[in-house]
């Protein structure tokens, strides 16, 4: 485990092996060997791209993290939960996790580990863009910059950066787009020794094309090509740039060389087998031949297009669909007219105003399913802001009761603790009249050192426990005659809570007194009742020992 961890960050694929070579010998750790191991392999095959939706575990290591592990060992926990339910397809479920694994950062302690944090935040906006929640992406992207720079990994910050780009490209806020662009380019020489910014880069030369910019488009796409070299060792495009060749073929479509843009266009459909390449391939085909009033190869293209695209709610598909089917009918219609001009005039109109009321149809049937669409993409669009709106005030009312339930324990808790103190001062004083006051003080010392420790949450170490008894002994020397009894057998720690009962400790001081659960000391308290008093439960407990 110790040489899976070293290598993790550099080579998570060598750690992963590494793990995955010592899981059956994994089962027979101790149980918080076992839940650092099966945290260390989830945090292993996140950095290393696995699938992760089959690991189970990670609820287990989540909670036992929880109770037992330091601020960063909860946020890691939690942050890996969410990544398994991401990997299921749960993004509502992985979103809370990484808010509870947010939650439990501690950006104020020195050791916090603002490498998680960052990757955390890079997960959050990854889910808020698939929602096309742009600004939450926005804002979770720049969050996730600020910490990898507190982190001091500078490489990692600037590709958070590198990442607004295409999100503000989405907002067609192309101003914004360039700056990064320019920004990350050379923040990277800077910092790297090279520029490696090509998703950014690319995105700004995609802008200057559209805005007709072609001579630095032109500039830009040679220093592109000189800079990361687009053809591997066999001459073919490499699987990181073959978009790069939608980019030079809209470059030529808009230098109206529309031979160069067909090559191009034709260069993706040679190389990739991405779907979503070759739908950038068989759109810009489609638009070429258009261009060269080739609308029998533009219809063909244009319906491989719809074929290949299978998203239903996709308008522009349809309405080049639509459009280029209209323009071939309409043009195949006037040259069978043109060719029949044997028959007669009257014919040849009746033949005209059947393509006109054709086209007119189309074109109602088209505008109509535009509109029906529209409407359509609206209603989902406004329904699903709606169940969004509606989950993420669930969640913030989730959090508020949490933070008012948290805040209304310690309120109680405090109540408590006075009460207990009166209670105990009462009781002491009451049961034990015949105490000379050396005993009396030796009493109050004792319950005020253990109200400070349950305040301050501290367990009791072996040393202050063994103190405990010693002095307690000195006051109540008929209690410990009857639980020193070897006919009761009770253990030590059965003994501790039976002392803590006596001075009026409640189950949960109890609990922070011993760092024990709550159904560890339940437990203890039945066995107590029942090996002293003959009772079935813990009912009654409390009384019966402080009445000895």
């Amino acid at each position: 485990m110790a040489q899976a961890q070293q290598v993790i960050s550099e080579n998570p694929d060598s750690a992963l092996a590494i793990l995955r070579s010592v899981s059956r010998e994994a089962d027979g750790f101790p149980h918080s060997q076992r839940m650092a191991y099966y945290l260390l392999l989830a945090d292993a095959k996140n950095k290393a791209y696995a699938d992760m939706s089959a690991d189970s575990i990670m609820h287990e290591v989540a909670d036992y993290y929880e109770t037992w592990g330091d601020s960063n060992e909860k946020m890691r926990a939690n942050y890996l939960l969410g990544c398994v339910y991401r990997d299921q397809g749960d993004s509502p479920t992985a979103l809370r996790s990484y808010n509870d694994a947010v939650y439990c950062a501690d950006t104020t302690a020195s050791a916090c580990d603002y490498s998680t944090l960052a990757s955390l935040y890079g997960q959050i906006s990854t889910l808020y863009h698939d929602l096309h929640l742009y600004e939450k992406d926005i804002e979770y992207e720049r969050k996730a910059v600020k910490a990898s720079l507190l982190a001091g990994d500078t490489i990692k910050a600037i590709k958070y950066y590198e990442h607004l780009a295409p999100i503000y490209n989405i907002l067609n806020q192309y101003d914004s787009v360039a700056f990064i662009a320019k920004k990350a380019s050379e923040l990277y020489k800077k910092h790297a020794g090279k520029d490696i910014s090509s998703q950014a880069k690319t995105l700004y030369i995609s802008t200057l094309i559209k805005s007709g910019d072609l001579i630095e488009a032109k500039e830009l796409m040679d220093e592109y090509e000189n800079t990361y070299g687009i053809y591997d060792s066999t001459g073919k495009i490499k699987n990181n740039h073959k978009g790069y060749f939608s980019i030079k073929t809209d470059y030529y479509l808009k230098a109206e060389k529309l031979d160069s843009a067909m090559i191009y266009a034709n260069e993706l459909c040679t190389y990739s087998n991405d779907k979503k390449i070759l739908l950038l391939a068989y759109r810009r085909k489609m638009k070429i031949h258009e261009k060269l009033n080739e609308l029998s190869d533009a219809l063909k293209f244009a319906e491989i297009y719809n074929l290949l695209n299978d998203s239903t709610h996709n308008i522009e598909v349809s309405d080049n669909f639509s459009r280029m089917q209209a323009m071939y009918n309409y043009s195949h219609h006037v040259k069978v007219a043109a060719e029949k001009t044997v028959e007669a005039k009257y014919n040849r109109i009746m033949y005209i105003f059947a393509i006109a009321a054709g086209i007119i149809t189309c074109i109602i049937l088209v505008l109509s399913y535009r509109r029906k669409n529209k409407k359509m993409k609206q209603q989902q669009d406004e329904e699903r802001k709606i169940a969004l709106a509606k989950y993420m005030t669930a969640v913030e009312e989730l959090n508020q009761m949490k933070e008012d339930h948290e805040n209304y324990i310690k309120r109680k808790t405090s109540e408590l603790l006075m009460l207990r103190k009166k209670i105990s001062l009462t009781d002491g004083l009451n049961n034990n009249s015949m105490l000379n006051d050396m005993q009396n003080n030796m009493y109050n010392e004792i319950i005020k050192d253990l109200n400070k420790k349950v305040n301050s949450l501290t367990e009791l170490s072996g040393s202050d426990i063994a103190i405990l008894h010693h002095k307690s002994k000195q006051i109540f020397p008929k209690f410990y005659t009857r639980i020193d009894a070897q006919e009761y057998e009770l253990t030590q720690q059965e003994k501790n809570v039976c002392l803590l009962i006596k001075l009026h400790f409640t189950p949960s001081d109890i609990c922070i007194l011993l760092n024990a659960h709550k159904q560890r000391i339940s437990n203890i308290r039945a066995n107590i009742n029942r090996k002293i008093f003959g009772k079935k439960s813990s009912a009654g407990v409390d009384r019966n020992l402080r009445d000895i």
